[in-house]
């Protein structure tokens, strides 16, 4: 008997190939007959062997009309089925205005109020609101929106508060705790600049227009691995496109010197040649001051570019003028690459800028000054004794501003801390206190704030005895040594530390000074907290980024390892092995000595490695430092014109 075949005595409705999305029915074929497929004028059958190929696309390719028809189709039937939702609502719209003016009845109303509500869900579809502001906004992508409303008085959803420390209590009461503490991410009520953030999802912004950003974002390798380079991702570009299309939604009044001072300090090359040579911005006019929530350094895009590192956006501003005048006091581009330790490195001038900088430079070999004060000075490795930074012995907020803030250069102070508070660092004075005793437990972690790349601190207190000696290890990350990072709680503490100043590390002539000499009182009446590291040889912070900071080390040698904005990054990799991942061609060095301060711009990423056993406080601003300067200063810079 002969088997029947499978599709016999179906009445399946079958379409001819290129019919499958116009909706024209295949003819339908005599039982047992073979089914041929009816071809339109505009395409060609296949042959044999195409049919079979799994790969075959119907229409020919040399012949794409059928593809145009389809294509035109669904255009034609989407623009329809607009026309007739929008004829619909304002047919609705138009009859409920009539009968409400023409009778104020219950059914006008009625009709009115749901033609209102059609026409809102209709504008829902295209717009969303912010949970913070209620300000409108329309999406372009997931990361990329406009918003309608540019309210910079109040913080954006993602404007959280600065990183104040982990509030851990490290004292002798709290030794039977070997717990993490519940509060380790608390934040502080000072707000943040949005482009100085660290550690969570952000939010940027060029006007009215947005482009949500990660802070930190896993590198393939993972953290514990490699390094997330914050410039370097994959995605990067993608803010400068959101921003380069946002920017065409916008009317030609609100494009602003603002605008292009904010582009440079993003680093977007696009945006900025765009706004240069489309909008005719001047890359010299000072921008305005901003707000609390998104301040500005009253800085034009030029030293901007230079403070940045972002030596590509600095040839589009400047045309490769290196004589141009940038500044009140007649200096040039020139002058402020050749700057020692300047944000844009010889590598980066010269294959940018044609400009030779490599001469200014040269590094310093220092003459090491090793202070332990009795605690243990045993280091595995040699101390690079060079410094690639500016070193100077006073300062005054006349210098600071016009050498360091505007040119967005670092700085070592040498000698700040007077010697008799030295001496109370040492082994001997700290054996007698109450909170920094040799038995003393810490918490102890690889990190500074190792949440950051979601890592942990180590459930193992270790006592301070413990650091010293070299046995500050942690079991879930064996062989890399842990330091106690933590912010200094109360003035019980304070007053241990500080004991000649009755706990007030700002004290006349205490080493903490030197911030009322370069910011007068406005530093101290910011409130900002202090930081306390301890760590035993090869310890310290591996390598992160935050807003500008003051170090000040009392005990020991640390080795530090700087890298201009552009290049910053975060990892939780150890530091010794974290610094064999940076780029020479952008890395300054400097070893810092007791007594001396480090002060780190904005955004500077960097790292350190401990020589021997160390003890350093350090403060990071709260404001931004040009919130900070005094007055004074900044006038004689308008002044000196």
């Amino acid at each position: 008997m002969r088997q029947r075949n499978k599709n016999e005595g179906t009445n399946l409705r079958r379409y001819r190939v290129v019919g499958e999305r116009t909706g024209v029915r295949k003819s339908k074929s005599p039982r047992g007959t073979t089914r041929q497929p009816q071809w339109s004028p505009d395409c060609h059958a296949p042959s044999r062997s195409q049919w079979q190929s799994p790969a075959f696309i119907p229409c020919a390719l040399k012949d794409d009309k059928c593809a145009k028809a389809d294509k035109y189709a669904k255009a034609a039937k989407t623009l329809s089925n607009l026309v007739g939702i929008i004829f619909s609502v304002c047919t609705l719209l138009m009859v409920g205005v009539f009968i409400s003016m023409a009778n104020k009845s219950t059914i006008g109303q009625s009709l009115a109020a749901s033609t209102n509500n059609a026409a809102r869900r209709m504008k829902e579809l295209f717009q969303t609101t912010d949970g913070t502001n209620n300000a409108m906004f329309t999406k372009f992508t997931k990361e990329c929106y406009i918003v309608d409303e540019l309210d910079e008085d109040k913080p954006s959803e993602y404007a959280d508060f600065y990183d104040s420390g982990d509030g851990y209590e490290d004292s002798s009461s709290s030794s039977d705790d070997d717990s993490e503490d519940e509060n380790d991410d608390d934040w502080s009520q000072g707000y943040r600049y949005p482009d100085y953030s660290i550690g969570r999802p952000d939010m940027y912004h060029l006007g009215r227009c947005r482009h949500e950003y990660h802070e930190t974002y896993p590198p393939p390798a993972g953290f514990l691995e490699d390094i997330d380079f914050f410039f370097l991702r994959e995605n990067w570009q993608d803010r400068d496109r959101c921003f380069l299309f946002c920017l065409t939604h916008l009317p030609k009044v609100e494009v602003t010197t603002d605008l292009l001072v904010d582009a440079v300090r993003m680093g977007l090359p696009k945006v900025t040649r765009m706004l240069l040579h489309k909008h005719g911005l001047d890359p010299l006019a000072s921008p305005s001051m901003g707000t609390k929530f998104y301040p500005r350094s009253g800085l034009n895009a030029v030293q901007e570019a230079i403070r940045g590192g972002h030596a590509q956006v600095l040839s589009i501003l400047t045309g490769n003028n290196h004589s141009l005048v940038i500044d009140s006091f007649g200096r040039t581009v020139r002058d402020y690459l050749n700057m020692r330790g300047s944000p844009i490195r010889p590598k980066q001038a010269q294959l940018y800028l044609d400009l030779d900088t490599r001469k200014s430079q040269r590094t310093i070999r220092q003459n090491l000054v090793r202070r332990y004060l009795g605690w243990n000075s045993t280091t595995a490795k040699p101390t690079d004794d060079r410094c690639d930074l500016e070193i100077v012995d006073t300062i005054s907020s006349d210098i600071f501003y016009k050498d360091y803030f505007m040119t967005g250069r670092p700085l070592v102070i040498r000698n700040v801390v007077p010697e008799e508070e030295l001496l109370t660092f040492s082994k001997a004075r700290w054996s007698q206190t109450k909170f920094y005793n040799l038995d003393a437990k810490v918490r102890i972690g690889a990190q500074g704030k190792p949440s950051l790349t979601g890592q942990r601190y180590c459930p193992i207190l270790r006592t301070i005895g413990e650091l010293n000696e070299g046995r500050g290890f942690c079991p879930t990350r064996p062989g890399i040594p842990h330091f106690r990072s933590a912010d200094i709680p109360d003035h019980d503490h304070y007053k241990e530390l500080f004991p000649l100043y009755d706990g007030n590390p700002f004290y006349p002539t205490g080493g903490w000074r030197i911030l009322g000499e370069m910011f007068g009182d406005n530093y101290e009446e910011s409130d900002p907290d202090f930081y306390l590291f301890i760590g035993g040889d090869e310890a310290g912070p591996s390598f992160h980024w935050h807003r500008a900071a003051f170090n000040i080390l009392d005990v020991g040698l640390k080795q530090w390892r700087i890298t201009p904005p552009l290049h910053k990054g975060i990892t939780a990799m150890h530091s010794n092995k974290a610094q064999h991942l940076l780029d020479e061609d952008t890395l300054l060095r400097c070893t810092q000595t007791p007594g001396d301060m480090v002060y780190l711009p904005d955004d500077w990423g960097h790292l350190v490695v401990n020589s021997g056993f160390t003890i350093g406080t350090a403060t990071i601003a709260v404001k931004p430092l040009e919130r900070l300067i005094p007055l004074e200063a900044k006038l004689r810079d308008f002044q000196s014109v």
